[in-house]
C-alpha cells in the first residue's frame, strides 16, 4: 500500500484542476499566460511554476513545441519560499515570451518538469488570438509603446556645405515586438538632396519581462547645391495594446540650411624650425622614373617567362618525337623511323628540319649514328639487302638523341700551348641542317 501513494498523488495532479489540488499533493506544475486573449503577433507572457517541498526535488522544465507561435526564452527565477494552502513550499518559475502567428484558438501543450526520480506534468492551455481590428492601421504593429528618434553624425558646430555627405540615423523602438516585426521607415525624396541608404540593423533585448525590438536605419544625405531644404516628417501608425486603440508616432520635419561651395581647406599648422638646422637643398623626386622602372621590370619578366615557356614547349615536343622514334625502332618500321628522325632535326639547331636522311647523316657527330642513318636510307630505297634491324639502329642513335630543358653550358677552352702540326681540313660544303644533333634549348 505504501508504494501506491506516490502513484495516486501523481494521478491526481494530472486529473484535478490546479485550484483543487490538496496541500499534500506536491510537487505540482502550473502554466499561466497573460493576456489570454492576445492580438495576432502581440506579445504574451508565459510563466511555468513548479511548487515543491524542497530543492532536493530537482529537474528541468520541458515546454513542448507550440505550432503557430514564436517562443523566446526569458529566464528562470531563483527558488523562493511561498505558502500555498497553509503549507510552506518552494516555488521555481521559468518565463517565456510568446508571439502568436495566426488568429483563432491556440492550444499550448501541457508542460512538464522532469528530474532523476521525478516527473510532473501540468495542463494544456488555450488562448483566443484576436485578429487585427477593422480600423487598425497598416502595417499591423501591436505594441505597448513605440518611439521614433534620430541622430546626426558630423560636426554640429560647423556649417553644412554643398557636396558634403552627412549621416542620419533613424531608430524605431517598440516594446512588445521583435526587431524583425518593425517595418521599413518611409524615405520621401527631396529635390536637390541625394539620399543614399547605407545599412539597416535590427536588435532585440528583454527588459523586465518585455521584448524590446528596434530597427536602425543609416542614411547618407548629400546636398547638390546650397540653399534651404526641408526634410518631410516621418509618421509610423501602430496599435496600442494597453489602451486598445490606434496611435501614431512621428518625427517632425526638419529644415536644413546648406551653404554653397566646398569648404575651404584649413591652413596648415606652421611649425618652428630650429635655427641650427641647415636648409635642405633636396628636391622631390618625380614619380614617373619609378613607374618606368616598374614597367620595364614587368616587360623583362614577361619576356623571360615567354622564352622559358617556349623552351619548355620544345622540350616536350622533343621528348614526344624521341618516343616515336624509339617505338618505330622496336617495331622495325623504317618509314616511321625516318619521319621521326626528320621531325627531330626540325627541333634541333636552328629549327629547320633536314630535307633528307643524307643531309642529316652529314651533321651527325657520331660515326655510329652516321652509319645507322645511312643504312636506314639504303633500306628505304632498296639499296640494302635484308630486313632493317631497328634495335641496333636505336642503340647507335640513342646516345646523341638528348632532350634538355636548358642549353648546355660550354666551358671556354683554353688555347693549347702546343701548336697544331696540320691545320684542320676545310669542309667541303655547309650542311643545310647543321646542328641537328645539338642539345635541346
Amino acid at each position: 500500500m505504501k508504494s501506491a501513494v506516490p502513484a495516486i498523488g501523481l494521478l491526481l495532479s494530472l486529473l484535478l484542476p490546479v485550484g483543487a489540488i490538496a496541500a499534500e499533493e506536491v510537487p505540482f506544475l502550473e502554466m499561466e499566460a497573460e493576456p489570454v486573449r492576445p492580438y495576432l503577433q502581440a506579445q504574451v507572457r508565459l510563466t511555468l511554476r513548479l511548487y515543491r517541498e524542497s530543492h532536493l526535488q530537482s529537474g528541468d522544465f520541458v515546454l513542448p513545441e507550440i505550432p503557430g507561435a514564436m517562443v523566446a526564452f526569458v529566464g528562470e527565477e531563483e527558488p523562493r519560499p511561498v505558502t500555498r494552502g497553509g503549507r510552506a513550499l518552494e516555488l521555481v518559475e521559468q518565463r517565456y515570451l510568446l508571439f502568436p502567428q495566426r488568429s483563432g484558438p491556440l492550444t499550448l501543450p501541457a508542460p512538464a518538469f522532469s528530474g532523476r526520480d521525478l516527473f510532473v506534468q501540468g495542463r494544456p492551455l488555450t488562448l483566443q488570438v484576436r485578429p487585427p481590428p477593422d480600423d487598425a492601421p497598416r502595417p499591423w504593429l501591436p505594441a505597448r509603446s513605440l518611439v521614433l528618434s534620430e541622430r546626426w553624425s558630423g560636426e554640429s558646430g560647423r556649417p553644412w556645405r554643398a557636396g558634403e555627405p552627412r549621416l542620419r540615423v533613424l531608430t524605431l523602438e517598440a516594446r512588445g515586438l521583435t526587431g524583425a516585426q518593425l517595418p521599413p521607415l518611409p524615405a520621401p525624396p527631396v529635390a536637390g538632396l541625394e539620399l543614399q541608404p547605407v545599412r539597416v540593423e535590427t536588435r532585440e533585448r528583454i527588459a523586465d519581462g518585455v521584448m524590446i525590438g528596434s530597427r536602425i536605419e543609416y542614411r547618407r544625405l548629400i546636398p547638390a547645391t546650397g540653399g534651404r531644404f526641408r526634410l518631410p516628417a516621418i509618421m509610423v501608425p501602430w496599435w496600442d495594446t494597453a489602451s486598445d486603440e490606434p496611435q501614431t508616432v512621428w518625427l517632425p520635419s526638419r529644415l536644413l540650411q546648406i551653404e554653397a561651395g566646398a569648404a575651404p581647406a584649413p591652413p596648415a599648422p606652421v611649425t618652428a624650425t630650429p635655427a641650427a638646422a641647415p636648409e635642405s637643398s633636396e628636391t622631390a623626386v618625380p614619380a614617373w622614373p619609378l613607374a618606368a622602372l616598374v614597367l620595364l621590370a614587368l616587360m623583362l619578366t614577361g619576356m623571360v617567362t615567354a622564352l622559358r615557356f617556349r623552351s619548355l614547349r620544345r622540350w616536350w615536343r622533343c621528348r614526344r618525337v624521341r618516343a616515336d622514334l624509339h617505338r618505330a625502332c622496336r617495331r622495325a618500321d623504317p618509314a616511321v623511323a625516318r619521319d621521326a628522325l626528320l621531325r627531330w632535326s626540325g627541333l634541333r639547331g636552328d629549327g629547320h628540319p633536314c630535307p633528307t636522311l643524307l643531309e642529316l647523316a652529314r651533321s651527325s657527330p657520331s660515326p655510329e649514328a652516321t652509319a645507322a642513318v645511312l643504312l636506314l636510307d639504303r633500306v628505304l630505297y632498296g639499296r640494302a639487302p635484308g630486313a632493317w634491324d631497328g634495335r641496333e639502329a636505336w642503340r647507335a642513335l640513342r646516345p646523341i638523341l638528348r632532350c634538355r630543358r636548358r642549353p648546355a653550358r660550354h666551358r671556354r677552352q683554353r688555347p693549347s700551348p702546343i701548336p697544331e702540326l696540320d691545320p684542320p681540313p676545310m669542309p667541303e660544303r655547309a650542311s643545310r641542317c647543321a646542328g641537328a644533333f645539338s642539345d635541346a634549348q
